[in-house]
């Protein structure tokens, strides 16, 4: 089926794709157009060279990257009262970077004729998934992510993790090309079987995931009560008298929790989101204090809290002592288990290059120097084991892992969401951090300053009555059953992994060697005797 390579521009193919992938991200709210955001591209490459077909790749994924994540100069200049060069330059490069799977994509589709037949545009699809799953990215996200509001079509990532529920998202939009290039026929029909069956096992498998789960918490006898205390705290970068704007704000949280203490139904956990403005429960008098007054206020009941800030004592940085990010575990005896930050935010905890350049702190004048954490803390109540992830940990698929392999049974997600100044930053973070509850079966508590706080069971169902929404003040208790479940993917990620990419790189392989190589079989006796006459 091979096509001429004839289409002189090709362009706008690639840029209507970009903008499909962009809105069908949490940042454009339209899920389900990641079945199609790719189909203009699947059918451009059999139109056009191995090399424009890298270059259109390129500008399809640098494009959809820059479109997602729109909001992050604005927001990072802001941060770090930085100038705009020293954020757009940034933020383009990376974006190229974030493009480059999706050029070599283009390039392997092009020159292996990855269009001629079924069996070749699924390996083109599972490729594709491939090579954007094992790219290093320090802020993930693709389009698997964009399904978050639709857990029925997540759940096949309990089988093999966020690269097989990309590779049926791009199977599917490889499918609909095919069927629109391929003329009426035998492989047209088995094209249309094959996209039924595609999108038949996605749904299929999903209801009956949900339906287990659900089952599961209408029968367990295992639960637990949690409060979540979202404050909307504002930080202190414009704000003139900063010693009143924290005590307000400090005696507003203080408020909160009681209100919390006091809730209906009684709080076994309260959680607090990762606070805007700097908080210490060990390295600050005033954080000392509050933890004192808030133990007479919670009346025993397990506070979790996040310091902004704790001193890390064995380092120094020219004459500055850094920082670790940490969440405290107060109970009546006080701050008890304390989890460092393994993961930090780059341009907010950690700048990127600066370890070779250290005079690029200079141009980041708002830039904190923390230190990573190097240690996986579960802290227990009442009989559970809750895994800390702090912000952008929850995007993370290894920490995750790491947790649930010591036996972590609920995520908890404390964020300040408020640095990006908007909400779509606030719902990319929660689409990334919704996957783990699929990957792993393990619910999630996710308080973030500003919003949007919620808890999602551990099919990926946000619990309506546990959200407080972006930009607002509120208090959510939750009686949150606890299924004894777990997935496949939980117990096998790091094999499944391998294997996807094993398959992939064989299915390559046998491609390559089955167009460039020439195989002669040894003519028999007979046919021997044949050419000897003509």
């Amino acid at each position: 089926m091979a096509a001429q390579k004839n289409l002189q521009f090709p362009w706008p193919l690639a840029v209507f794709s970009a903008l499909l992938a962009a809105v069908a991200m949490p940042t454009g709210q339209l899920g389900l157009l990641a079945f199609v955001a790719m189909v203009p591209m699947f059918y451009l490459y059999r139109l056009v060279s191995p090399a424009k077909a890298l270059w259109l790749g390129l500008i399809q994924g640098a494009l959809s990257w820059a479109l997602c994540i729109h909001w992050m100069p604005s927001a990072l200049m802001h941060k770090l009262s930085a100038d705009v060069s020293l954020v757009a330059i940034p933020y383009i490069l990376y974006c190229l970077y974030a493009g480059l799977p999706y050029a070599l994509h283009g390039y392997l589709h092009s020159k292996l004729k990855l269009s001629d037949g079924i069996l070749k545009t699924l390996v083109s699809a599972a490729s594709l998934a491939a090579l954007v799953t094992i790219q290093p990215l320090w802020m993930e996200g693709n389009l698997a992510h964009a399904l978050y509001q639709w857990p029925v079509l997540m759940q096949v990532a309990d089988i093999g993790g966020v690269s097989f529920l990309l590779a049926l998202i791009f199977a599917v939009n490889a499918m609909i090309a095919y069927l629109i290039y391929t003329q009426p026929g035998s492989q047209r029909r088995t094209a249309q079987l094959v996209l039924v069956t595609l999108v038949m096992f996605q749904v299929g498998y999903g209801y009956l995931r949900t339906g287990d789960i659900l089952d599961q918490y209408t029968n367990t006898d295992k639960h637990i009560n949690v409060a979540l205390v979202q404050p909307n705290m504002q930080g202190d970068k414009d704000v003139e008298d900063k010693a009143a704007s924290r005590k307000a704000a400090f005696d507003e949280l203080v408020r909160l929790t009681s209100i919390a203490v006091n809730a209906d139904i009684k709080p076994d956990l309260i959680v607090w989101p990762e606070l805007a403005k700097p908080f210490s429960a060990v390295d600050s008098t005033m954080g000392r204090n509050l933890i004192k007054s808030l133990n007479e206020i919670t009346e025993s009941t397990p506070l979790l809290v996040n310091s902004s800030y704790e001193y890390v004592k064995d380092i120094d940085y020219e004459g500055n002592t850094p920082y670790f990010n940490v969440s405290n575990l107060v109970t009546s005896s006080g701050i008890g288990e304390t989890y460092r930050k393994q993961r930090l935010t780059p341009f907010g905890e950690h700048l990127p290059g600066s370890e070779l350049w250290p005079e690029m702190r200079d141009n980041y004048p708002g830039f904190k120097r923390y230190v990573a954490g190097d240690e996986t803390i579960l802290f227990e109540v009442k009989g559970f084991k809750l895994l800390p992830l702090i912000c952008y940990e929850a995007t993370f698929s290894d920490l995750v892992a790491k947790g649930v392999d010591q036996g972590a049974d609920i995520l908890l997600n404390p964020s300040n969401d408020a640095w990006a100044r908007g909400p779509e930053g606030s719902e990319y973070a929660l689409a990334l951090a919704l996957m783990q509850t699929v990957e792993y079966h393990r619910p999630m508590v996710r308080v973030s300053n500003s919003g949007a706080s919620m808890v999602i069971d551990a099919s990926g169902q946000i619990l309506e009555e546990s959200r407080i929404e972006n930009d607002a003040v509120g208090v959510r208790s939750v009686r949150l059953g606890m299924p004894e479940t777990t997935s496949f993917f939980a117990l096998y990620r790091n094999d499944i992994l391998i294997v996807e990419l094993i398959l992939v790189g064989l299915a390559l392989l046998v491609i390559w060697l089955h167009s460039h190589v020439t195989f002669r079989v040894r003519p028999t006796l007979i046919e021997k005797v044949s050419l000897q006459h003509l």
